[in-house]
């Protein structure tokens, strides 16, 4: 044979490998992308109880602040004027529920029903006449109505259990300044064969006495306190709940309250947040964890701060429309009493362009 008839031949064979360890490999990386596509979500515990979810709804809390009859309520209910600043960002509307509705449709149409808890209050913009949109005074839920009027989030929230029996056993719980960014599935939230899924912040409790000057930490710090002595462990690794959306069943309220009822009293009756309330985002995930299967999906909860840089916000609310998070939280850090009306005029344009699509419980122009 010519020299040149053997090394065709062997770059033929050599080719005919390539070829052959090609074909190999594409099949075991199409096999295991099948694998992944129908592999379980893998629960923490499979001995534990599973929640069980017929169907899904969606809870808000909302409030207009700036409504001097609400404003006029929270100066009589505190005494002095601490809680009565008109532009207070704490109970400031920015918009945010008229268009974390409307996410809804765009990317959550299997969430069954839509709720809003609210002081007697609807939004301007809202026709209260619409059946896709209700919502619940605090006094249609609250068991002690001597603890109302209310401006304290956690004093709202510890009163969950008694939600009317109307709104599902499991729920969505948005602030009104969280909004879905993209298709979401119940997955994200739930699943019948793993369990409930659960999204931790970094931080674990107690944080530094430091932190603890901030209200809100007070409160986690406090609650993992209880949590020490009613299941006797010092467990200094309980993570708080990620800042973003939350999910709640009654049944995992209903076991908390049995076991804190008075600590929910106490919470309840405050009429603005002390560093002795439940936080009940907290108390819920220590609960879940503890106590039910769980799984940890990749984190979908993203959360901005919104402050008076226009500049800062303009690159910021960029970066949202192109990273297009599942989640969005939108908090107000504006200045309290005159917020740059820049950035709020470009927090509009951001959510006209990203949720165009009117729902049909707005009113017409």
């Amino acid at each position: 044979m010519k020299r040149i008839h053997f090394v065709f031949v062997i770059l033929g064979l050599l080719w005919i490998s390539g070829i052959a360890l090609y074909m190999s490999s594409r099949q075991k990386v199409e096999q295991s992308i099948q694998e992944e596509q129908t592999k379980p979500i893998q629960g923490t515990r499979t001995d534990k109880k599973k929640l069980h979810c017929d169907y899904i709804d969606m809870v808000y809390t909302w409030v207009n602040g700036s409504d001097p009859k609400h404003i006029d309520s929270r100066t009589m209910r505190s005494g002095n004027t601490r809680h009565s600043s008109p532009g207070n960002n704490r109970y400031r509307d920015l918009m945010g529920l008229k268009y974390s509705l409307r996410s809804i449709k765009k990317f959550a149409p299997w969430i069954k029903n839509v709720w809003v808890v609210s002081a007697s209050q609807y939004p301007t913009w809202f026709d209260p006449s619409s059946d896709e949109v209700k919502f619940i005074f605090h006094e249609d839920y609250y068991s002690n109505q001597d603890d109302l009027p209310t401006f304290n989030s956690n004093s709202i929230e510890s009163n969950f259990y008694s939600l009317p029996k109307e709104v599902s056993d499991c729920f969505i719980y948005f602030n009104d300044d969280i909004f879905f960014g993209a298709p979401v599935s119940v997955s994200d939230f739930w699943d019948s064969d793993a369990g409930q899924a659960i999204y931790k912040s970094s931080w674990t409790a107690p944080q530094s006495k430091e932190k603890q000057s901030n209200i809100w930490h007070a409160c986690i710090a406090y609650t993992n306190d209880l949590l020490n002595n009613i299941w006797e462990v010092d467990n200094k690794n309980r993570h708080y709940a990620s800042h973003g959306h939350q999910f709640f069943t009654r049944e995992i309220f209903d076991r908390m309250y049995q076991d804190l009822e008075p600590e929910f009293k106490k919470t309840s009756a405050n009429p603005f947040r002390t560093a002795h309330d439940l936080q009940i985002p907290f108390l819920y995930l220590a609960y879940v964890t503890r106590f039910y299967a769980t799984y940890e999906p990749t984190p979908i909860n993203y959360y901005a701060l919104i402050m008076d840089d226009h500049e800062k916000m303009k690159k910021e609310f960029a970066k949202i429309l192109a990273k297009k998070p599942k989640t969005v939280c939108l908090n107000d850090g504006l200045s309290p009493d005159k917020p740059n009306t820049k950035v709020v005029d470009e927090l509009e344009k951001f959510f006209e362009t990203y949720l165009p699509e009117r729902g049909s419980w707005e009113k017409s122009n």
